[in-house]
């Protein structure tokens, strides 16, 4: 009975290890580039992108081009290195980005849109053009509440994407250049 309990909390510790240790790598590690709260994978959508960068991508529900098609960006954190929280009010701050044409969005933990009544899942450099100051730079709220510009969900983590549409080639040429969105959180509830 001894050995039986002992093979038992062998297999079930290999279980915990084994699958503990591929979260990790699907969730953490890949060929990541990170530029403040933003990240990237070059080899998403590529032939050479590995087994994990795959699967991180599956886990995401991601579709990913190459990127001289597209380059996505993701935040799970603000700028201070503090996790999304729709507890709290957030402003994401910036300016024109070098591609043809680009957004964000905003996703619930589950990686899907964040319900809401007004639809407002995305911002775009369509609809923030009218926005801009004399410098080019944009502001937009995000939180909760029926007027912010990305909402929020109720509760939870959540996290942003910038999306590059036929970025020009300093994006993958020298991706710590670029002046992507700054993330400021504001008051928490």
């Amino acid at each position: 009975m001894k050995k039986i309990l002992i093979g038992f909390v062998a297999v079930a510790l290999g279980l915990v290890i084994g699958l503990g240790s591929l979260r990790y790598i699907v969730t953490t590690v890949s060929g990541e580039i990170r530029n403040g709260p933003w990240i990237t994978d070059f080899t998403a959508g590529g032939t050479d992108a590995g087994a994990y960068t795959r699967a991180k991508l599956a886990a995401q529900a991601l579709l990913a081009m190459t990127k001289d098609q597209s380059v996505y960006f993701i935040a799970e954190t603000d700028s201070a290195g503090d996790t999304l929280d729709a507890a709290c009010h957030y402003t994401l701050s910036g300016g024109d980005l070098p591609t043809r044409w680009w957004s964000i969005t905003i996703y619930a933990s589950d990686y899907f849109f964040v319900a809401n009544q007004e639809k407002r899942y995305a911002i775009s450099k369509s609809s923030l053009s009218a926005q801009t100051d004399e410098n080019g730079q944009w502001n937009a709220s995000i939180n909760n509440t029926a007027t912010a510009n990305l909402i929020s969900p109720k509760a939870g983590s959540f996290s942003l994407m910038v999306r590059h549409y036929h970025p020009e080639p300093i994006v993958s040429e020298d991706p710590y250049s670029l002046k992507l969105p700054v993330i400021t959180k504001g008051e928490c509830r």
